[in-house]
């Protein structure tokens, strides 16, 4: 899909999305950052499942025999994208700084995150 044909059913959705429920955006988008969520750091490696990536974000339970780095990857997961709609709504600009500060979100509790590293990997 070109980039032109992305921005055109953007502006089709934003001029018609008065036209949804908001009780029905709100589950939609809900669903889609869960899904998000679980589907980013599924492609990372992390082994949680839907449901156990669920627990974790809307209900703030643990998830037994998981490691504290999936846990941490997908609240952190969770945190950077909240962090990227914001800073989108307020027009902040996707600059050296706003990428180094998603990755400290994404790395929080797991490494040193929003540094260059200065090692070899």
């Amino acid at each position: 899909m070109d980039y032109k044909k992305i921005l055109n059913l953007k502006n089709l959705f934003n001029e018609r999305k008065h036209l949804i429920p908001q009780e029905s955006y709100d589950s939609f988008f809900k669903a889609f950052s869960l899904e998000y969520t679980h589907n980013s750091t599924a492609i990372e490696g992390n082994t949680l499942t839907l449901i156990e990536t669920k627990a974790i974000i809307e209900d703030g339970l643990s998830v037994g025999r998981k490691t504290l780095r999936e846990i941490y990857e997908v609240v952190n997961h969770e945190k950077a994208f909240k962090y990227v709609q914001r800073s989108i709504s307020e027009n902040k600009d996707l600059d050296e700084n706003t990428v180094k500060d998603i990755h400290e979100i994404l790395m929080q509790n797991i490494i040193n995150g929003g540094v260059y590293r200065n090692v070899d990997v």
